[in-house]
């Protein structure tokens, strides 16, 4: 008995050089990877309980709130009694309140080997530099006054281990789809 195996070279041809042409320009990869990133940080919003806001940070807000509340009332923007702080009220769950920076959340750029996720937020006040209100949530601050909430999928070694394997998954499936 015998068997033989042989390889049809013509169509192995043409599909490693559709391969080759998909890895030149992997920007559509890319894009479904950026979508993923950013739908498993979005879904940390909704599955993570994160330490409650301090009450110091808390009173700060109030504190800041009050102070436009007045300004306000002064310019004539408000009827009524001069506001108090017992007036105002603010958030008090972290990151879930407004939801605003999970819908900030985006693919921000994809280029033909890369992709970038992120968030527009950031911090815009004439007292202080610029920040992104994402990174400070992602990694907290340095003197702890907001701690880490993490919700990108990253580690101190980049990528979690689930993460690299749903990227690997994806990308194959990229690039194995027929053009």
């Amino acid at each position: 008995m015998k068997l033989t195996v042989s390889i049809d070279a013509k169509n192995l041809e043409g599909r490693l050089a559709d391969l080759r042409a998909k890895l030149d320009d992997c920007s559509d990869g890319m894009q479904l990877v950026g979508e993923e990133m950013v739908g498993d940080a979005r879904k940390a919003f909704t599955e993570n309980d994160w330490d409650p806001i301090t009450e110091a940070a808390i009173e700060s807000r109030k504190r800041r709130r009050l102070k436009d509340k007045l300004a306000a009332w002064r310019e004539g923007g408000m009827k009524g009694k001069k506001p108090s702080i017992k007036d105002v009220t603010v958030a008090t769950a972290p990151l879930k309140d407004s939801g605003d920076l999970s819908r900030s959340l985006r693919v921000v750029e994809t280029g033909k080997d890369f992709v970038t996720v992120g968030s527009d937020r950031s911090t815009d006040t004439e007292k202080s530099p610029v920040y992104s209100i994402a990174a400070i949530h992602q990694f907290g601050t340095k003197d702890g006054r907001i701690p880490a909430r993490p919700f990108f999928p990253i580690d101190g070694n980049g990528f979690t281990e689930s993460v690299r394997k749903t990227i690997v998954r994806l990308f194959g499936t990229w690039l194995m789809r027929q053009k």
